[in-house]
């Protein structure tokens, strides 16, 4: 009998193993792109990657938790997170599938007003540049400059995603 189970995106894996394992508060956009160059062959980073991540949260809902918008100000960068579908308020957007939150607006980051095509417009503008130069990480360091991941970065996708 064939399974009904969809399978988990990259993405979640890195989000729940992150987030709900390691008790960290996300990942950036730019570490979220370029870890899918690390786990699938051939994949390489483009001008519409970061709307492509959008388009994938919106459609492969995972069934507990959202994805969750935020600004970290420890690493200066936006990051996705991971938050009980329970426990979302508005903002948020919902599942291309069906009505549930599939992107939540943490701490009224972009104030909750924009479109989803604003925001995704909005961090391309942001971080096009680092994702299409391979700049993907703050090296694991409070305000660090972008950069290649390191051996630990590299590490810890394949680690979560395996």
């Amino acid at each position: 009998m064939a399974s009904t189970e969809l399978p988990i995106p990259y993405w979640y894996r890195l989000l729940d193993n992150w987030v709900c394992i390691q008790d960290n508060s996300g990942l950036s956009i730019p570490f979220l792109i370029g870890a899918k160059s690390i786990i699938t062959e051939g994949a390489k980073p483009n001008e519409n990657s970061i709307k492509e991540l959008f388009r994938s949260v919106t459609n492969d809902i995972q069934p507990d938790y959202c994805v969750s918008l935020k600004y970290c100000s420890t690493i200066e960068a936006y990051i996705f997170g991971l938050q009980s579908r329970a426990d979302v308020i508005e903002p948020y957007f919902k599942s291309s599938h069906n009505d549930i939150p599939a992107i939540t607006l943490i701490d009224n980051v972009f104030g909750g007003t924009q479109s989803l095509d604003e925001i995704v417009a909005f961090l391309e503008k942001e971080y096009n540049s680092y994702v299409l130069s391979g700049k993907y990480s703050r090296q694991n360091r409070a305000f660090g400059e972008w950069g290649a991941f390191s051996d630990a970065d590299v590490n810890f996708i394949k680690n979560a995603t395996s």
